[in-house]
């Protein structure tokens, strides 16, 4: 599957900076907001992330207004009907995630991967709500995410590994984002602590060595 479209849900710090990441490396986003004042917050917030790249030189303005270009606002759910892959990044509510969670399992595609961001939750107990827990898999950027160049890919015990490897290769497609998958959910913690000391030693790591972290606790390096 080609990934093209890429829905985030939520435009808090971690949604804003997930859009921002993922329109910068040229996929169009739908960003998504429960109400106008908070979807317009999300844009202000991502217009001056973007002004501040721009100012120390890490982004052209040419870029930058590419970028805002590919971003859709948005507070309509039906928006994300042609999206290849969906992102949670609300707040940490079980409840929450789950009812958006079914909602966006109504209207996306077949084939559309749905990801959450959370970095706590069970992504086993999210995708329940679904009916297609085989293609629901955890996506936890680091915050902030336009900064730190790491992606955990997080599977349950029901993600197919086909659902998996398109994470993965999204993942490095946005280089130097890198990635690391915990051969199971339970293992996450440890493998979490691990991965985050490693980053800490060697910021530049990219996909493959990420999935080294420690054996028996990182899965398998990709």
């Amino acid at each position: 599957m080609t990934i093209s479209r890429v829905g985030v849900i939520g435009l808090g710090t971690m949604g804003a900076g997930i859009a921002e990441v993922i329109a910068r490396n040229g996929y169009d986003v739908v960003a998504i907001e429960s109400s106008t004042a908070a979807l317009e917050h999300g844009r202000e917030m991502l217009e001056n992330s973007t002004a501040r790249a721009v100012k120390r030189g890490k982004l052209s303005e040419g870029d930058r207004s590419a970028l805002l270009d590919r971003i859709t606002f948005t507070t309509d759910y039906p928006a994300l009907a042609d999206a290849d892959l969906v992102i949670e990044a609300v707040s940490e509510s079980l409840e929450l995630k789950k009812s958006i969670f079914a909602q966006v399992d109504a209207i996306a595609p077949p084939h559309a991967i749905l990801a959450s961001n959370t970095s706590s939750l069970s992504v086993t107990d999210i995708a329940v709500a679904t009916q297609r827990p085989a293609q629901v898999v955890g996506i936890h950027f680091f915050n902030p995410a336009p900064v730190l160049s790491f992606v955990e890919i997080v599977r349950t015990v029901v993600t197919s590994q086909e659902v998996v490897d398109e994470a993965v290769q999204h993942a490095a497609r946005m280089q130097p984002v890198a990635a690391m998958v915990p051969g199971e959910e339970a293992e996450r913690p440890l493998a979490h602590q691990l991965a985050e000391a490693r980053l800490r030693q060697r910021p530049e790591m990219h996909v493959g060595e990420m999935g080294k972290v420690e054996d028996g606790h990182a899965g398998r390096a990709f």
